[in-house]
């Protein structure tokens, strides 16, 4: 049995633990940047900081999803490669890939000086980036109970 799961896990959860803290830091900073007006720039600084460690760890989340693509497709067990897709093209694919809108696609807009430096912008960046792990948990509560014939309950008919 090879061990591409565990080395997909390892760099999915560290560089995803580090994406959604940096996240958290970002709204809270950005929430005091909005409420506190004398030090506001030393806020919006802060915030313009960790926007740049939000883009970097969100590539470090994007490489996780093409090493799950790669183990995928290069798998001999024909039913991860099933579920895999079927997650994308399924009756749910929206749920499958919006994790994929929040943690690549929306931390692309910190390249933007706006984004890093709008209190607003970055909190709503943020906010999008930690909505995820909400689509995560949709996609496998919605996908793995629609696929019952995998489950051992379903080998005795």
């Amino acid at each position: 049995m090879p061990h591409h799961p565990t080395i997909n896990y390892l760099i999915f959860y560290t560089f995803g633990w580090v994406f959604g803290y940096t996240t958290s830091a970002v709204i809270l900073i950005s929430i005091a940047a909005l409420i506190i007006k004398k030090r506001k720039h030393c806020l919006v600084a802060s915030v313009a900081v960790l926007s740049w460690l939000i883009i970097i760890s969100g590539a470090g989340v994007a490489f996780a999803y093409v090493l799950e693509l790669l183990f995928v497709l290069f798998s001999s067990n024909p039913f991860e490669r099933f579920t895999y897709f079927h997650n994308y093209t399924g009756p749910f694919w929206i749920y499958s890939w919006l994790p994929i809108l929040c943690n690549i696609i929306a931390p692309q807009l910190f390249w933007l000086r706006r984004c890093r430096t709008n209190p607003w912008l970055s909190l709503l960046i943020a906010l999008l980036i930690n909505g995820q792990p909400i689509f995560e948990i949709v996609v496998k509560l919605c996908t793995y109970s629609t696929q019952a014939d995998f489950l051992p309950t379903s080998w005795l008919h």
